[in-house]
C-alpha cells in the first residue's frame, strides 16, 4: 500500500502528522473491498449455475435460493458507496 494512507494530518493551528504501526482503517475502503469480493463471488456463482443449466452436470444447492437478496444487497452497498463518492467529490469541488 503506498505511504498516504500510513499517515494522517491534523489541520489547524498547530497541524500534526499522525502515523500508526497499522495501516488506517477507511471504512469506505473496506466496504469497497467487501463489495467486490462478494461480486466476484456472485459471478463465480453465476458462471457455475449457466454451465449447470446449459450442460445439467450437477444439481445446485438448496441455498442458490437466497442468491436474489445476495445480489440485492450487494447492489445496495455500491449504491451506498457511489453516493458517498459522488458526496465527498461534490464538496471537493
Amino acid at each position: 500500500m503506498n505511504s498516504q494512507h500510513n499517515f494522517g494530518l491534523v489541520p489547524g493551528e498547530r497541524p500534526e502528522i499522525v502515523t500508526s504501526f497499522f495501516d488506517f482503517e477507511d471504512s469506505e475502503w473496506v466496504k469497497a473491498d467487501l463489495w467486490q469480493c462478494a461480486q466476484t463471488g456472485l459471478m463465480a456463482i453465476d458462471l457455475l449455475l449457466a454451465v449447470q443449466k446449459q450442460h445439467g452436470v450437477f444439481l445446485p444447492s438448496q441455498e442458490t435460493r437466497g442468491l436474489g437478496q445476495l445480489i440485492a444487497d450487494n447492489e445496495a452497498l455500491l449504491t451506498e458507496l457511489e453516493a458517498t463518492r459522488s458526496r465527498s467529490s461534490g464538496s471537493a469541488g
